[in-house]
Parts: structure tokens; C-alpha cells; sequence
């Protein structure tokens, strides 16, 4: 029981890591990380009325 309590104090505490890194980097480039809510909102919860196709690595939304 230990092990996972370990286990899972490490992993987030990779976590946390993982996103410092990516604010980091996204206030230092071009691009604009979004969370899962913000490009449901977008999309209108992934509608297929804004289903544009399908691509390489899935399905791909029109955001308004």
C-alpha cells in the first residue's frame, strides 16, 4: 500500500512538472495549449455539425 501511495505522489509530482514546462513553453512560442473544456465549448461538445473530416490522428473539428 505504501508503494502506491509513493507511486502516486511521484507521478504527480510529474504531473505538475510536465505543466509548469508546458506554460513555459506556451507563453515562449506561437501556440496556444487548450484543456478538454475549453475545445468542448468550442466545438460545440464535438457536434458533428461541426465535424469537418476525419485525419491522421482522428476526427476534426470546426471551433467557432
Amino acid at each position: 500500500m505504501k508503494t502506491r501511495v509513493q507511486t502516486r505522489s511521484r507521478n504527480s509530482s510529474k504531473t505538475e512538472e510536465a505543466l509548469k514546462l508546458w506554460r513555459i513553453e506556451e507563453s515562449s512560442s506561437g501556440f496556444t495549449l487548450y484543456d478538454f473544456a475549453e475545445l468542448a465549448a468550442a466545438t460545440g461538445d464535438f457536434s458533428d455539425e461541426n465535424l469537418l473530416g476525419k485525419g491522421g490522428f482522428g476526427p476534426v473539428y470546426k471551433a467557432s
